[in-house]
């Protein structure tokens, strides 16, 4: 009866920190779509944030720890291997920013998965989500007449000198 209650106990402390992490991530009531584990942690993976040509983002969090992050679904299993090319380039432009410059700027790279679903095997990366970043449907709304034109040249030229790194660390971008 101890055993059974003290397991009780820690998934009751687990549904807590979970309820936390959605209220502080804004998304407190929203079902979980499906569970996915990798080799280092089990994610509670909602709803599909972002869409796109290869791949689907969808925010999740990570069970038994206060922490979004955002898994990117390739949509159809023959995207497996970009999302191996992503994972090695995240690893290798984050190991050349030899002074930490770039980093802000690149997803960081947190772990990878493959799991089945009724279309066959699907890779995905775990990436690190980043509070505070905004979409830029999220900047049309906030300044439907447009920014400021020293505020694009700012977000141009930081875009820019990414690419360029990129570019250098020879990755086609």
């Amino acid at each position: 009866a101890l055993d059974a209650a003290t397991a009780a106990f820690v998934r009751l402390q687990e549904l807590k920190q979970a309820a936390i992490s959605a209220v502080n991530g804004g998304n407190y009531g929203a079902s979980p779509i499906v569970t996915l584990s990798t080799r280092r942690m089990t994610l509670r993976v909602g709803r599909v944030i972002a869409s796109g040509d290869i791949a689907n983002l969808h925010r999740a969090e990570q069970s038994g720890v206060p922490r979004q992050v955002l898994l990117k679904v390739a949509r159809t299993p023959a995207d497996a291997d970009l999302m191996a090319v992503e994972k090695r380039a995240l690893e290798s432009l984050v190991a050349k920013d030899t002074d930490n410059k770039l980093a802000p700027f690149l997803p960081t790279f947190i772990d990878s998965l493959t799991y089945r679903d009724h279309h066959g095997n699907k890779a995905a990366n775990v990436i690190e989500y980043l509070d505070g970043w905004y979409s830029l449907a999220d900047v049309r709304a906030a300044f439907p007449g447009g920014i400021e034109a020293l505020d694009a040249v700012w977000m141009w030229r930081r875009l820019l000198w990414l690419l360029g790194f990129v570019h250098q660390q020879q990755w086609v971008h």
